[in-house]
């Protein structure tokens, strides 16, 4: 009897999300997770069985719309470096996930910002989905440094650079967006706007 407890629960550990491509959420994984004693969130568990999706938006405190080839400022922090600011609004995972936000500039195809984030989702009151804002896209412009030029505002400058976040949730579901804006110089950095 130990032996079959053990293999319906997968030895204590939480299993994977079923293949999200099946046609039927009939075999979805609406139990809750095990205790951990971490908090993780207030998800509704039946939302992990709904289409799944992010989408990219900016934002320090709040969640804030972001479309394509909007303006998103290049920030000068207080210690001398740059970052831009990115959210996630993510709808039919469970309440914890990964996040690895990159940021690309689209000339030269160079990865200028690469991190990872794990959080649990602010659930919005209605419907299933969550968002997490503030992450910071520190920006290292090194591989595109050209003699004196070698910071941020001066390489990247009101050009097109691709937002791009790999979603992976505590059950395993993945997804991953992209959207393009337009890289914006703080106001620190130039009084001149971008065309």
């Amino acid at each position: 009897m130990i032996w079959f407890l053990l293999a319906c629960t997968g030895g204590g550990k939480p299993g994977p999300v079923p293949d999200d491509t099946s046609d039927s959420n009939s075999s979805c994984d609406t139990s809750p997770l095990l205790d951990t004693g971490i908090q993780i969130g207030t998800i509704d568990p039946v939302c992990r069985c709904e289409e799944a999706s992010v989408t990219i938006g900016t934002g320090e405190f709040v969640w804030e719309d972001l479309g394509d080839d909007a303006p998103l400022t290049m920030v000068h922090g207080p210690q001398g470096g740059w970052h831009m600011l990115g959210s996630a609004r993510v709808c039919g995972t469970r309440s914890v996930v990964t996040i690895h936000f990159t940021i690309t500039h689209d000339e030269s195809e160079t990865i200028v910002s690469d991190n990872t984030y794990r959080v649990a989702l602010v659930s919005d009151p209605s419907g299933c989905c969550g968002h997490y804002p503030g992450m910071y896209g520190f920006l290292g412009v090194q591989e595109l440094a050209e003699g004196e030029l070698n910071t941020p505002p001066e390489l990247l400058a009101c050009a097109p650079v691709t937002l791009k976040m790999e979603v992976t949730d505590s059950g395993g579901r993945q997804l991953v967006t992209t959207t393009s804006v337009t890289a914006v110089p703080d106001p620190a950095d130039s009084t001149v706007p971008c065309p």
